[in-house]
Protein backbone atom coordinates (compact mmCIF):
# COMPACT_ATOMS: atom_id res chain seq x y z
CA UNK A 1 0.00 0.00 0.00
CA UNK A 2 3.19 1.90 -0.17
CA UNK A 3 2.61 3.72 3.03
CA UNK A 4 -0.67 5.66 2.04
CA UNK A 5 -3.88 5.54 4.82
CA UNK A 6 -7.02 3.71 3.92
CA UNK A 7 -8.37 5.89 6.60
CA UNK A 8 -10.24 9.48 5.69
CA UNK A 9 -8.41 12.16 7.37
CA UNK A 10 -11.64 13.68 8.57
CA UNK A 11 -14.85 11.85 10.23
CA UNK A 12 -17.68 11.51 7.73
CA UNK A 13 -20.26 14.66 7.70
CA UNK A 14 -23.21 13.10 6.31
CA UNK A 15 -26.48 15.03 4.85
CA UNK A 16 -29.13 15.61 7.51
CA UNK A 17 -31.56 17.11 5.69
CA UNK A 18 -30.55 20.38 3.95
CA UNK A 19 -27.41 20.49 5.85
CA UNK A 20 -24.83 18.60 7.51
CA UNK A 21 -23.76 16.96 10.45
CA UNK A 22 -21.52 19.29 11.74
CA UNK A 23 -24.24 22.27 11.50
CA UNK A 24 -25.96 21.01 14.44
CA UNK A 25 -24.09 21.61 17.69
CA UNK A 26 -22.91 19.45 20.08
CA UNK A 27 -25.85 20.15 22.74
CA UNK A 28 -28.78 19.29 19.22
CA UNK A 29 -26.91 16.33 18.67
CA UNK A 30 -27.38 15.42 22.45
CA UNK A 31 -31.05 16.32 22.35
CA UNK A 32 -31.38 14.46 19.08
CA UNK A 33 -29.87 11.42 20.30
CA UNK A 34 -32.36 11.17 22.97
CA UNK A 35 -34.95 12.31 20.45
CA UNK A 36 -34.16 9.10 18.97
CA UNK A 37 -34.71 7.04 21.76
CA UNK A 38 -38.67 8.18 21.67
CA UNK A 39 -38.00 10.16 24.73
CA UNK A 40 -40.33 12.93 25.63
CA UNK A 41 -39.30 16.55 25.70
CA UNK A 42 -39.80 16.16 30.16
CA UNK A 43 -37.44 12.73 29.94
CA UNK A 44 -34.60 14.36 27.66
CA UNK A 45 -34.77 17.76 29.74
CA UNK A 46 -34.13 15.22 32.81
CA UNK A 47 -31.88 13.60 31.29
CA UNK A 48 -29.50 16.78 30.26
CA UNK A 49 -30.51 18.52 32.84
CA UNK A 50 -31.96 21.43 30.95
CA UNK A 51 -35.06 22.59 31.04
CA UNK A 52 -38.31 21.23 28.49
CA UNK A 53 -38.45 24.54 27.13
CA UNK A 54 -34.69 24.29 26.07
CA UNK A 55 -35.25 20.97 24.95
CA UNK A 56 -38.19 22.44 22.59
CA UNK A 57 -36.19 25.26 21.47
CA UNK A 58 -33.08 22.96 20.49
CA UNK A 59 -35.94 20.70 18.54
CA UNK A 60 -37.62 23.20 16.91
CA UNK A 61 -33.95 24.78 15.80
CA UNK A 62 -32.92 21.52 13.97
CA UNK A 63 -36.45 21.37 12.54
CA UNK A 64 -35.52 24.78 11.10
CA UNK A 65 -32.09 23.88 9.37
CA UNK A 66 -32.72 20.58 8.25
CA UNK A 67 -35.97 21.44 6.69
CA UNK A 68 -37.85 18.14 8.19
CA UNK A 69 -41.44 18.63 9.25
CA UNK A 70 -41.65 16.87 12.87
CA UNK A 71 -39.75 15.28 15.43
CA UNK A 72 -40.41 11.71 13.85
CA UNK A 73 -38.83 12.85 10.79
CA UNK A 74 -35.92 14.27 12.74
CA UNK A 75 -35.46 11.15 14.38
CA UNK A 76 -35.78 8.44 11.71
CA UNK A 77 -33.89 10.01 9.34
CA UNK A 78 -31.01 10.61 11.96
CA UNK A 79 -31.44 6.60 13.41
CA UNK A 80 -31.39 6.19 9.14
CA UNK A 81 -27.86 7.68 8.17
CA UNK A 82 -26.34 6.85 11.08
CA UNK A 83 -26.00 9.76 12.46
CA UNK A 84 -26.70 9.18 15.97
CA UNK A 85 -25.52 5.83 17.81
CA UNK A 86 -26.77 4.38 21.17
CA UNK A 87 -24.40 2.45 23.26
CA UNK A 88 -26.50 -0.33 22.93
CA UNK A 89 -26.18 -0.11 19.07
CA UNK A 90 -22.73 -1.00 19.34
CA UNK A 91 -22.99 -4.31 21.09
CA UNK A 92 -25.76 -5.24 18.50
CA UNK A 93 -23.21 -4.28 15.58
CA UNK A 94 -24.87 -1.44 14.52
CA UNK A 95 -22.50 0.88 13.25
CA UNK A 96 -22.66 3.96 11.72
CA UNK A 97 -21.53 6.04 8.60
Amino acid sequence: MNGESVYPGTPPNPDFGTIKKYDLSERELEVLRELTRNMTNEEIAEKLQISSHTVKRHIENMLVKTGYKSRVDLAVNAKTIGLVVHDDDRTKGTHTR
